[in-house]
């Protein structure tokens, strides 16, 4: 098996817009598309998608942790009886799974390492660590697997028949080594990536820019939110924006200028994406981790926990040049409105996040974002003198060279 896509020890966290904001995003939820139907024709997407999960499951290293399919299954279906995800329990799990990862998952797969590198004659000798206990059980890390299972296939709008999801889940149980696969399953390794490829690739790209052009125009309709085109990129685009607050203050024109801001990015339907609080939330998940770290020294423990606590300090309202906040896309619309101005933008998630965290969401997928431009700093761009040039790197060295200064020419002298 080249690839599995779904291998996840942590739950998504789900943040509806008008619960953390009073301002109105306008934020909406998809309906699930996953259906159940015992007499339905086999589906290859609704099996490859059971075989992806099953296989996370119960290939490598997840096999020694001996799980219940049925109780899996039966979790699952519960759980996507349910239209969004349960905030509360989500946190819960995530700290569940944090908590087993560092006192029992680590501490055995590095066991097993090292024992599989040790040769000796007595293998019996070379026991492995509990996975399981009264504190960690294997109960609860199935009904976490089979939450996050329930989680991905609502979020990824998969429309399949779970009759022929969970029997992938099934059978891939009964799949020893990745070369079995063929042979166990009832469809091919090939099947299954071309299933999986064609549908996040084509069909659900397709699917979400339907839906988020449809929530462009339902936006567009709502009190005082306004229409802007962005020129000044390859492709034209038109995003809405709405002044919830329009301070008086400076406004942001260089590139090179001083912003302080608090902001919160939210999916199209209702996910909390990038905020200063997640921010802030990652930090204080480190400060815990190193906290309940038996490896560091205590000098050291202290001193990293320290760092972490200034930093935190500065994610409350976050100071940034002002081409380091969010896309190109986003930065135009805030040169609307100047220091103590609330705006709202809606907009592709290409337009606000970077690659990497909008690789997490399907392609074409929009989002909302809010800012309050807490305040503004004018900072004069740095001009390089005419008369003096870049400095150049020697290709020989790599090393920079001193610049050259270029004396400016003696003006003729007139003859009277």
């Amino acid at each position: 098996m080249k690839k599995i896509l779904f291998i996840a020890l942590s739950a998504m966290t789900l943040a509806s817009c008008a619960e953390n904001q009073s301002i109105e995003l306008y934020c909406e939820h998809d309906p699930i598309v996953c259906y159940t139907d015992k007499n339905g024709e086999f589906d290859t997407l609704s099996y490859a998608t059971g075989m992806n999960y099953g296989l996370a499951l119960h290939l490598g290293n997840m096999a020694d942790f001996n799980l219940d399919s049925e109780a899996i299954i039966t979790t699952i279906n519960k759980e996507l009886k349910n239209t969004e995800t349960d905030e509360k329990k989500a946190e819960q799990h995530q700290e569940w799974m944090r908590n087993f990862s560092t006192k029992r998952a680590n501490a055995y797969m590095m066991a097993k390492q090292f024992n599989s590198q040790i040769k000796t004659d007595r293998p019996d000798t070379l026991s492995l660590p509990e996975l399981f206990d009264e504190e960690f059980t294997r109960e609860m890390f199935q009904e976490i697997m089979a939450t996050n299972i329930a989680n991905a296939i609502r979020e990824q709008k998969m429309p399949v028949n779970l009759y022929w999801t969970y029997e992938a889940i099934r059978d891939s149980k009964n799949v020893g080594t990745p070369n079995q696969i063929d042979s166990v399953m009832r469809i091919t390794e090939r099947q299954f990536n071309n299933s999986l490829q064609k549908y996040f690739m084509k069909e659900l790209p397709a699917k979400t820019l339907e839906r988020s052009m449809a929530w462009y125009k339902r936006v567009s309709t709502k009190p005082n939110v306004k229409a802007y085109e962005i020129k000044d990129r390859r492709v034209p685009l038109t995003v809405y924006y709405r002044i919830n607050k329009n301070g008086n203050g400076t406004k942001p024109v260089n590139n090179t200028d001083s912003i302080s801001v608090k902001y919160s990015v939210y999916s199209r339907t209702g996910k909390l994406l990038e905020s200063n609080q997640t921010q802030i939330d990652i930090l204080n998940n480190k400060i815990k981790m190193i906290s309940e770290s038996q490896m560091l020294p205590d000098s050291i423990r202290k001193s990293n926990i320290a760092n972490i606590k200034k930093e935190i300090k500065k994610w409350e309202v976050r100071t940034v040049a002002f081409d380091r906040f969010m896309q190109p896309d986003v930065r135009e619309i805030l040169k609307l409105v100047g220091e103590g101005s609330n705006i709202t933008m809606w907009m592709p998630a290409s337009s606000v996040l970077n690659p990497m965290a909008a690789r997490n969401l399907p392609q074409n997928e929009a989002v909302v974002i809010n800012v309050e431009l807490v305040k503004v700093k004018t900072v004069e761009p740095k001009i390089t003198p005419k008369h003096m040039k870049a400095p150049q790197v020697v290709p020989a060295t790599g090393k920079i060279a001193k610049p050259e200064i270029v004396k400016a020419p003696k003006k003729p002298i007139e003859k009277k």
